[in-house]
């Protein structure tokens, strides 16, 4: 739904970068020009259980780990089960692929940036500077498959219920 890059202590919106089918239009080395500052957040009005980030042939070389933070009650929160596969060689995003993590129960909505709704948030940043030019085409969430298995419970509870009710 959302992606801000936070970067000199000022968000920005990069919506539309991160969701459409423009080639490379997101530079990531320029969102995380000062790795121990700058952030990439990425919302949705579900809970995720990753990204898919879309690299073509802007990609990063430099030895970088990504990680990746969710909104918890005591606030940002490392996930401990991160799996990145758009890593290469120590080099993260240097390839196209997703990163991947268990959905935590613990992860809470919030309004970030003045978005003016809650979003289930992750924060993403990186251990050192990415090659200069870096770029991704993607950065989209994965639904997790949770959700469905919940929707699906409650339509059969749904169904269930009706039966019950006809029959009485």
């Amino acid at each position: 739904d959302y992606a801000f890059q936070y970067t000199a202590a000022a968000y920005t919106d990069v919506t539309t970068a991160v969701a459409n089918d423009t080639e490379e239009d997101l530079t990531l080395s320029s969102v995380f020009t000062t790795p121990a500052s700058d952030r990439l957040y990425v919302g949705a009005s579900w809970e995720f259980q990753g990204l898919h980030a879309k690299l073509l042939d802007e990609l990063n070389a430099a030895a970088s780990v990504l990680t990746v933070k969710y909104w918890a009650p005591a606030g940002w929160t490392a996930l401990a089960d991160v799996v990145d596969a758009t890593a290469v060689a120590g080099a993260t995003l240097a390839k196209t692929g997703r990163v991947t993590w268990t959905v935590p129960e613990t992860w809470e909505r919030r309004v970030l940036a003045g978005t003016g709704d809650e979003y289930y948030w992750v924060e993403l940043s990186v251990s050192a500077a990415l090659t200069t030019s870096t770029k991704a085409s993607q950065v989209l969430p994965i639904r997790s498959p949770d959700g469905l298995r919940r929707i699906a419970g409650y339509l059969a509870c749904h169904h269930v219920l009706n039966g019950l009710a006809a029959g009485a």
